[in-house]
């Protein structure tokens, strides 16, 4: 399959459009996880917690007010990671709905803030892993012809494309990488 040109543009412009911003929350972040700053200045900075919920649209998935994002950041900041990513992901998002932080599903329970934890762990390492999306899901469900109903499966097939398309030796990926 060859990529189109055009897509491919708005891809790289989206990209650089967007670096910045995901750089600042992460280095914010870092400041937080490492006690540089403190939960409420990391709730309410310029690239905290408060924004990152408004600018990944994961806030509508986690309880309303300051006192359940405490909790959630101070959950994080205990958290254990060094699992795989899909568990990391799984775990956290557990813990949350477990916890009662998250906001009520259609079920009328809390709900499963996977999209969430995922955004948040790919702000956390950005160099490891790619956020759980709707949107992505989707068009992995189309590419391959078949629901994708676990996050394995998710993250196994979005793996799967990034090889196939976009490998480090890829025509594609040479090229973007020359125009810089």
């Amino acid at each position: 399959m060859k990529l189109d040109r055009q897509i491919l543009k708005l891809a790289h412009h989206e990209a650089h459009h967007h670096l910045m911003s995901d750089l600042n929350y992460t280095m914010e972040l870092h400041r937080f996880m490492k006690d540089v700053i403190d939960l409420d200045t990391y709730l309410s900075s310029d690239f905290g917690f408060k924004k990152f919920l408004n600018d990944y649209g994961v806030g509508r998935t986690l309880k309303a007010g300051d006192d359940p994002k405490l909790k959630i950041l101070s959950l994080i900041k205990d958290f254990q990671f060094g699992k795989s990513h899909v568990q990391e992901i799984a775990i956290l998002a557990t813990k949350i709905q477990q916890q009662g932080l998250s906001s009520q599903s259609g079920k009328g329970g809390p709900g499963l803030p996977q999209s969430f934890c995922s955004k948040f762990l790919y702000v956390l390492k950005p160099d490891q892993l790619i956020p759980y999306d709707s949107y992505v899901l989707k068009s992995l469900q189309l590419t391959y012809g078949l629901p994708l109903k676990t996050l394995d499966e998710y993250y196994e097939k979005a793996d799967h494309f990034r090889l196939r398309y976009f490998s480090e030796k890829s025509d594609e990926v040479i090229k973007i990488r020359e125009k810089k």
